[in-house]
């Protein structure tokens, strides 16, 4: 089964009816899923409800939406939905190892969480397998494999992996320098106004690579990503150095218009 989530908007794969949710997290402690299925079948309930059900109560759990917060009993039920394959219950425990919340911190445990979730199609299950590839945490270090899940993730929208892709193709990481997609990832991200991209993009316009060298544009947009949120304070002041006041308030004005292009976009 492949499930295309980019978005983790579980509230769209809560279960059809309260009763077995009701169910599930007063009789869950006592039977096992298989045996809670087979209680339900004799109504409209099946076992794929329960596996939904586990991953909507943990959800519940880890947010504290209308029970108390209990990071150890979010862990519990994710880890119930999980192990039947529920792809968003299998990220949801990838985060909770990698976090240390709920259960023991564990990058190797992680790692197989992501990549079942992966494997199923959840684009920030791919970004963060990537990640784990990319940096070597819970798996050997490999470039081409966090390539190949940052471009998986990259194609259904998710900004960081967009960003990470840019920047394998900016600095030939694994791969040939490209400049031309390394430009084309950074932009889909940052009009997604990740802030980190969009300083990507100003230090590729301020050194022309791949692009003319263009040190209005490039302050523009790195005054964008310092908006927000991107420390960027030490490359700001060199770019201070290299143009004219006049410059930057030109600067400033397209920064505007940058923002405002991305606001109506969204």
């Amino acid at each position: 089964m492949r499930v295309g989530f980019h978005r983790l908007d579980w509230m769209q794969c809560v279960c059809s009816s309260v009763a077995v949710r009701v169910f599930a997290l007063a009789f869950f402690p006592l039977f096992s899923l298989h045996t809670m299925a087979g209680i339900l079948n004799n109504g409209k309930f099946s076992k794929d409800d329960l596996i939904v059900g586990q991953f909507t109560l943990g959800m519940e759990y880890l947010e504290g939406q209308g029970i108390p917060l209990d990071y150890k009993k979010a862990f519990k039920h994710f880890s119930e939905s999980a192990k039947h394959g529920h792809p968003l219950a299998q990220y949801q425990l990838g985060l909770m190892y990698t976090k240390g919340k709920g259960c023991p911190l564990d990058q190797s445990a992680a790692f197989q969480w992501f990549h079942q979730s992966a494997e199923q199609g959840v684009a920030d299950a791919q970004y963060n397998l990537g990640l784990m590839y990319d940096n070597g945490r819970g798996t050997t270090q490999d470039f081409a494999e966090a390539f190949q899940w940052y471009q998986k993730s990259a194609e259904q929208g998710n900004s960081q992996a967009q960003n990470n892709l840019g920047m394998i193709y900016h600095h030939g990481k694994g791969i040939p320098r490209d400049f031309v997609k390394a430009i084309k990832w950074y932009q889909l991200s940052a009009r997604q106004d990740n802030a980190s991209a969009q300083n990507n993009i100003g230090v590729i316009y301020a050194f022309g690579s791949g692009v003319t060298q263009d040190l209005v544009t490039a302050y523009a947009w790195c005054l964008l990503a310092k908006t927000n949120g991107n420390q960027n304070d030490t490359f700001m002041k060199f770019l201070e150095r290299k143009i004219s006041t006049p410059q930057i308030v030109q600067a400033q004005t397209l920064s505007f218009q940058i923002s405002a292009e991305i606001f109506l976009d969204q």
